[in-house]
């Protein structure tokens, strides 16, 4: 009919009459109109002419999905890979009723996007944070300290630094639970910790390897060996934006981190490790794992010990290995001269393309080095006297291995947004 509510609807929303093809859509669902149900569940799920509510559009998505309509049910399908910035606006709407004292449509939002809608990520942690404070303060739902508690517990599971700080979860070191040869603690990442993350894993590795103990960290999902720490950074760095690929080894702030250990002395490496991230990696913390004999003392560029081997800088030995480990790498983001050509043609790529072919080059190798000023050493200790066995300091090789993992920084950054340009354009393609 010519002159149905969904007609009516329709035309006011071309007009941009946004009020007007609400009410004419809600007349329709009325009437029994599944489809007049998913248009008003899209404008839900964009926020155009309405609130933008994760909660009321799901609803109203499954319920015209239950009556048999095919869009509908698409839209079901895929509404489980909801890109981060929809989930951001959902978040952000929901703590707008919240400031505005909506309480119960506030609450009824953050559960939505919790109930095992998404992939738990930053936006969900902060759902569930807000959750666990509207249980604390009697916002829209009853005051409940354990169930508040519960919330905050999940939020800060899901690295929510709000929830971590609230349950005060940064300020004691936890307890070492220790039983039958195993032990085990979990520790959240600081923020100041977390940035330089694979000189902290050679310290971790380092500290763990001086244990007899079995060692497995569990994050994100993952079990993963202490052996294996160091080749899964590097290979989910690659991975993970990839289609199927798995996920970035990332230790964001607030991010979850079980330590495990089996063997004899399972709870003092626990206990170190622990120790280790609630110092922060402060330089105090290592003179005393240097004191210890738990780690080494680095060289530094600037100073030596005295019983070293010194190695010198071999500039032609360095541009012919920074020339393959960089074409491994290239190789392993699928960033060949074909698809850095292409790139070029983007003027989005320029600032991030401009480093990646930089390493291309000899000269531009060399450019990277001394524009970039890579220091090799991880920390800057005065020198003392060993009676060890002399050390052999390459610095072509150091500087190598610093170079690259810059290089596999900047690949990886050229990469993950070429993948999330080529999903615009599909995303694009498909709304054509």
């Amino acid at each position: 009919m010519e002159n149905s509510w969904l007609d009516k609807g329709r035309r006011a929303y071309s007009l941009k009459q946004y009020d007007t093809a609400l009410d004419c859509y809600e007349k329709a669902i009325a009437e029994g109109d599944i489809q007049a149900m998913y248009l008003v569940a899209c404008m839900y799920k964009s926020g155009i002419g309405v609130p933008k509510s994760f909660y009321k559009s799901k609803e109203l998505f499954r319920r015209a999905a239950d009556a048999g309509y095919q869009k509908a049910r698409n839209a079901m399908a895929f509404y489980f890979n909801t890109p981060s910035v929809h989930r951001k606006g959902y978040v952000e709407e929901a703590c707008r009723l919240r400031e505005k004292g909506k309480y119960k449509e506030a609450i009824e939002e953050f559960l939505a996007i919790t109930d095992k809608s998404f992939e738990p990520d930053e936006y969900t942690a902060e759902s569930m944070y807000w959750i666990g404070m509207m249980y604390k303060w009697g916002q829209g739902v009853p005051k409940d300290e354990v169930i508040a508690k519960e919330w905050l517990k999940k939020a800060a599971d899901n690295s929510s630094w709000k929830a971590i700080k609230e349950l005060k979860l940064d300020e004691c070191v936890p307890e070492v639970i220790y039983e039958n040869n195993c032990a085990k603690a979990t520790v959240y990442i600081y923020h100041n910790i977390k940035e330089d993350i694979s000189k902290n894993i050679s310290t971790l590795m380092e500290l763990g390897e001086s244990f007899k103990a079995d060692i497995k960290f569990n994050f994100q999902g993952h079990c993963v060996a202490l052996e294996n720490l160091q080749t899964m950074y590097i290979r989910s760095m690659i991975e993970s934006i990839f289609p199927g690929g798995i996920r970035p080894f990332v230790w964001k702030q607030g991010t979850k981190l079980d330590i495990l250990a089996e063997g004899e002395d399972a709870k003092e490496a626990v206990k170190s490790i622990v120790e280790l991230f609630y110092s922060r990696f402060s330089e105090e913390y290592l003179e005393k794992l240097i004191s210890q004999e738990k780690i080494k003392r680095p060289i530094s560029e600037n100073k030596k010990t005295i019983n070293t081997e010194h190695k010198a800088f071999d500039e032609t030995e360095f541009l012919s290995q920074c020339m393959h480990e960089f074409a491994d790498i290239r190789k392993g983001f699928n960033l060949n001269e074909d698809t850095l050509m292409k790139a070029k043609e983007n003027p989005i790529l320029h600032r991030l393309l401009a480093p990646v072919i930089e390493g291309c080059t000899e000269h531009g190798i060399l450019k990277m080095k001394k524009n970039n000023r890579i220091d090799c050493a991880q920390y800057n200790f005065d020198c003392i006297e060993s009676t060890t066995p002399p050390t052999v300091i390459d610095d072509t090789a150091d500087m190598v291995s610093s170079m690259s993992r810059y290089y596999c920084k900047k690949c990886y950054r050229l990469r993950v947004k070429m993948e999330k340009m080529n999903l615009l354009d599909e995303v694009i393609r498909i709304k054509d």
